[in-house]
């Protein structure tokens, strides 16, 4: 089973999450961290891999991404404001759908959830048998 994550708005309640995402589409850019590693610090580290997705997106046409850290066992918080808080921030900003967050650990989780409530977003998990995204 996986768990899919989703945000919203805290302050004033604005949902940024996409109830029913479902299938899977060719503007979804899926984004494995184990590629880069299984401990991740520093704000510029954070900065360095936001950067290094964002430009993966546009040559590849992208314009939503699904980040999977399955296997990723630390984070720092500055590491995830530098990358993933940026990333959520942005989309919320430009009205986008979220970055979508899969297979975090409960400690990932707790520094993703800690960011994202820093920025006046909040985290919202559903168990999906299959995730996917919809257009």
């Amino acid at each position: 089973m996986r768990v899919e994550h989703r945000y919203r708005r805290s302050r004033p309640l604005h949902t940024i999450g996409f109830p029913g995402m479902t299938t899977r589409d060719d503007i979804t850019l899926e984004f494995p961290m184990a590629q880069l590693g299984q401990a991740f610090s520093t704000r510029d580290g954070g900065l360095r891999v936001l950067a290094d997705l964002q430009d993966k997106m546009f040559r590849e046409g992208k314009q939503h991404v699904i980040v999977d850290f399955t296997t990723v066992q630390s984070v720092s918080y500055s590491f995830i404001d530098g990358f993933f808080g940026k990333l959520a921030q942005r989309a919320y900003d430009r009205g986008q759908k979220p970055p979508i967050a899969v297979g975090m650990s409960p400690a990932v989780r707790d520094q993703v959830k800690a960011c994202l409530q820093e920025r006046g977003l909040e985290l919202h998990e559903d168990s999906v048998e299959e995730f996917a995204v919809s257009a």
